[in-house]
């Protein structure tokens, strides 16, 4: 309880009164499109898509959702937890699918 006097602290992230924290992967994915200067903006949380890994390039073990494959591959990198997203394009080639889970996506 004594966090929630912090200044600057809004709400703990949790399921009831449990703290959850938020997924590694999720956030460095973020991390690595802003340090690398991909061109992202806010988007809204999907939850629904399929979950791709980039596989090459500077963004390379990157995971997001794809949104639409045309002209270029849109994916969202997501932060569950804070259901915020972020929205980036990556070439068609660089991602892969292959152990990562899927649930149906009605897009383009």
């Amino acid at each position: 309880m004594p966090i929630l006097t912090t200044p600057g602290v809004i709400q703990v992230l949790g399921s009831g009164n449990i703290p959850v924290a938020l997924s590694d992967v999720e956030v460095s994915s973020l991390q690595s499109a802003v340090r690398n200067n991909y061109p992202v903006q806010p988007f809204p949380y999907v939850r629904t898509g399929k979950r791709v890994r980039i596989e090459e390039g500077l963004l390379a073990g990157t995971e997001g959702i794809v949104l639409s494959f045309k002209p270029a591959l849109r994916l969202i990198l997501s932060i569950t937890l804070l259901q915020k997203s972020a929205l980036l394009e990556v070439e068609h080639g660089q991602i892969s699918d292959s152990g990562l889970s899927c649930v149906a996506f009605s897009g383009d």
